[in-house]
């Protein structure tokens, strides 16, 4: 019941974008503009209606099924911010450095701590800062995939995060971003394992991520080098070149960290069978 709330916040949320941008994406990304005239806009709008009324229903029982207070408030958060994200009066997509901050709850930090909030009474400390070093992470991945909409988006008058402090500065806090963010993940990690007194090869279970992020960090590095000297209309078609490295990226820090915690995961559970055995 938890995985399909969290399953319908994002749908309300992907519907949302796209039903806000229809007009604009028609010309950039006709797909997507594509899909809301085909289903309709009135059935869009219900499909939304839907999402939010299942959302809030999921939330009070899980409240009712475990005695766990979070759930209701981190799903009304997470509707508000999915829909001002892309909506007035706040419009969260065009406030320029308030844009990172409410993409990052809604897509990172509050689903984590709705779906830790499954298993534990309340997510404890290390993995809430777990939560929002991965998430600003994994945002700082996702600032390459709004570089490339630079252009649009500054002559749609969408002051993002990129439109605010500019194409170049933005790729350099990008690749800053990563390298501190993941050492928080990586010491966040670190704890979690020590403090469960984790066996020294388990540590190994950390050398993938660290793989990731080197490659990431490198990734950044030799795009910023690119784009120094060219101007920003140059620079924007050197990131659309590489812009099918953002899921690739993406997905090697996500799969990494998966394999970071299922290490933590599987000797928990052996330590779990073993003290039943005995």
């Amino acid at each position: 019941m938890g995985l399909g709330g969290i399953y319908l916040l994002f749908n309300f949320g992907d519907l949302v974008n796209a039903y806000a941008d229809r007009r604009l994406d028609a010309i950039y990304k006709s797909h997507l503009s594509n899909a809301i005239f085909e289903l309709g806009e009135q059935g869009v709008r219900w499909q939304m209606r839907a999402s939010v009324a299942g959302t809030v229903l999921i939330s009070l029982w899980l409240t009712q099924r475990t005695g766990r207070w979070q759930f209701v408030p981190l799903t009304v958060i997470g509707w508000a911010l999915g829909f001002q994200y892309s909506w007035k009066p706040l419009h969260f997509k065009s406030r320029g450095l308030w844009q990172l901050p409410a993409l990052w709850a809604v897509l990172f930090f509050g689903p984590m701590a709705y779906t830790s909030s499954l298993v534990t009474h309340f997510p404890r400390r290390p993995v809430l800062t777990l939560a929002a070093a991965y998430g600003l992470l994994q945002m700082a991945v996702i600032l390459m995939n709004n570089a490339e909409d630079y252009t649009e988006d500054r002559a749609a008058g969408i002051e993002t995060m990129v439109v605010a402090l500019g194409l170049h500065r933005s790729l350099r806090l990008a690749q800053t971003a990563v390298v501190g963010t993941g050492a928080v993940v990586l010491g966040s990690f670190a704890y979690l394992y020590r403090s469960e007194k984790m066996p020294r090869a388990a540590y190994l279970g950390l050398l993938p991520l660290v793989g990731a992020l080197v490659h990431v960090t490198r990734g950044y590095a030799d795009i910023n080098r690119q784009i120094a000297p060219k101007d920003e209309t140059a620079a924007t078609t050197v990131i659309k070149e590489n812009g099918m490295k953002v899921p690739q990226w993406l997905n090697a820090t996500a799969y990494t960290s998966l394999l970071a915690a299922g290490v933590l995961f599987a000797v928990r559970a052996l330590r779990a069978r073993k003290a039943q055995a005995a």
